[in-house]
């Protein structure tokens, strides 16, 4: 299907299982389900094994490709009946639980998640190795970024340290040039309150 954001395994096309008896069960047990918005690609049905999932009150007998918009960036994505049946089945996702993002917007969460995990332990301790405050000042610079860390002031200590111990390292160069924007953009707000 064109336009839709395309999975990394399963790409960005309805697949079809081949079990035409299937799809006829599948449409019948979904008659009525599908959320407002959300077409179901019968063709896709795959069965279930109810003995692997959980769920509160009812399984699903059935999943079945189908369409989704991504709550963050409001693209179309297709949430594939392959990977319900390993999300629900091998990973063991409630029945319950809904695919709202699509995937390149789940690999961004994931990336932010790990990268603030991982700032959020370095910024904590007392003595790093080189290559540690390395890892802290880049994710540093990528969470400024991204809007998630905001204090300009434990930026610019970082950048000092960086400056004292990862001389001509990429990543000090890199937090030097987002300190200097601060100091443009803080120079400028000031120059505008005195003129």
């Amino acid at each position: 299907m064109r336009g839709l954001v395309p999975h990394p395994r399963y790409g960005a096309g309805v697949r079809d299982a081949g079990d035409v008896e299937g799809a006829k069960l599948a449409q019948q047990y979904y008659a009525g389900w599908a959320r407002s918005g959300e077409a179901m690609f019968w063709e896709s049905a795959i069965r279930a094994d109810l003995g692997k999932q959980k769920y509160f009150v009812m399984p699903s007998l059935w999943y079945v490709d189908t369409l989704k918009r991504c709550r963050d960036c409001g693209r179309g994505f297709l949430f594939f009946a392959e990977e319900q049946r390993y999300w629900y089945e091998e990973l063991g996702f409630n029945v319950n639980a809904d695919c709202v993002r699509c995937p390149e917007c789940r690999k961004t969460e994931r990336t932010l998640r790990r990268r603030f995990d991982r700032y959020s332990r370095l910024v904590g301790k007392k003595e790093l190795p080189d290559a540690e405050l390395g890892e802290l000042v880049a994710d540093a610079c990528f969470l400024w970024e991204e809007g998630i860390l905001q204090d300009a002031g434990k930026l610019r200590r970082l950048k000092n340290l960086a400056r004292r111990r990862l001389a001509g390292e990429k990543v000090t160069a890199k937090i030097v040039r987002i300190c200097e924007g601060l100091d443009v953009g803080k120079n400028e707000r000031s120059g505008d309150l005195s003129g």
